[in-house]
Formats: C-alpha cells, structure tokens, sequence
C-alpha cells in the first residue's frame, strides 16, 4: 500500500499539468496544497525512504505549510465577510505551533501533531460549514458533486478525522510496540485523501463546466 500512496501523491498535480488549461477557480485555489502534496511525497520517498534523514524537522514545517494552504483555499471559496475569522483562526494557529516549537523537546512529537490535527480539524468545520451555507443560500450548484471544492473538503474531513483517530491511538500502539501497524492505518487514509484529492482536480478541469458560476 505504501507504494499506492507514494503513486497517489503525484496524481492530482500531474492531472492539473495535463489540464491546466480548464482549472476551475476552485481548483487553483487547492493548488498550494496539491503542489504541497507532491512535494512532501516527493520528500519523504527521497529524503526519509531513501537517504535515511531523519524526518522530524520536515514534518514541522510541513505542518505550518499545509495549515497555509488549506487557508488559502478558504480566503478563495469563502466570501470577503468571513475573512475576519479566517485571519482570527490563522493567528490562534501560529501562536500554538509557537508555543509547541517552543516546547518541542519537552512533550511526545505525536502530542504535539495531535494538538494541530485537533486546531485544523475544527477550523476545516467551521469553514466547511460557512461554505455550504453560501452555497445553499445562493443555489450555486445542481450537484456538490460538480464542485471540486466539496471534493476537496470532503477529503480533507476524512484525513484529519483519521488522523486525530491515530494520534488519540499512538501512545496505546507504542506501549505494545505495534506503531507500524498505526502507521499503516495513516497511509490506508493518505490514499482516501489523494484519491478524492485527484478525483477532484479532473472534475475541476473538465473542458465544459456548466455548473460553476
């Protein structure tokens, strides 16, 4: 399976490659965290599979970059009146992964991962939720299917709700010395990710989209 997720990373950029020419808005504004995505999968193949680097530093920042795109694709989809929350949550954001940072070496890194897994995942709800009333409200689509956004975050609701389940489950997993069977759990929801991910990157480059107003 790792082989699959490793594979899977690629996919969604090399599908906006070929297309680039009919990306959505929607799209584009998913791109930092596609371009994200191939990077770390790129990284962790070379760097951590292959050279041996220890990994610790890269998922630091990897955590900062990916909270940055993810709020990127919100100050796109959403409207200019939720923006002061978005800057609010972002602010709140930086001040944990400071005060983490500052404490790295005095608390279990999976502690720490699962305090911003928990950060990320509430502010994906909340933003998730002023989306659809928006898209409710203004009737912007026949089908959610036919919007890449909902795609996107319904893949992203998917991995932190699994990735909150690995982090709550990690210091049982290690206590019987079963952390790779954990880990693999991580990369079966890697693989759900990068497939709706994808899934969503052809639907929002499609040569004809009626539905995106």
């Amino acid at each position: 399976m790792i082989h699959v997720a490793i594979i899977s990373g690629f996919i969604p950029l090399l599908i906006l490659l070929w297309r680039r020419n009919y990306c959505s808005a929607e799209v584009k504004a998913f791109l930092p965290y596609i371009i994200l995505m191939a990077a770390s999968t790129a990284y962790e193949q070379i760097f951590t599979t292959w050279l041996l680097v220890s990994s610790k530093y890269f998922f630091r920042i990897y955590g900062l970059l990916e909270y940055l795109a993810i709020s990127y694709l919100f100050f796109k989809i959403l409207p200019f009146k939720y923006w002061g929350f978005l800057k609010v949550a972002g602010i709140g954001f930086m001040f944990l992964f400071s005060v983490l940072i500052y404490q790295w070496e005095k608390i279990n890194h999976l502690q720490g991962d699962s305090y911003l897994a928990v950060y990320q995942t509430l502010m994906l709800i909340v933003c998730s939720v002023l989306w659809f009333k928006e898209i409710f409200t203004n009737l912007k689509y026949q089908s959610l299917l036919h919007s890449p956004a909902f795609i996107f975050m319904a893949a992203l609701m998917v991995y932190y709700s699994g990735c909150i389940f690995v982090f709550l489950l990690a210091r049982e997993f290690s206590e019987q010395h079963k952390i790779m069977e954990l880990w693999e759990i991580n990369i079966y929801f890697n693989i759900i990710l990068r497939g709706l991910t994808s899934f969503g990157a052809w639907i929002g480059t499609r040569k004809y989209q009626p539905f995106y107003g």
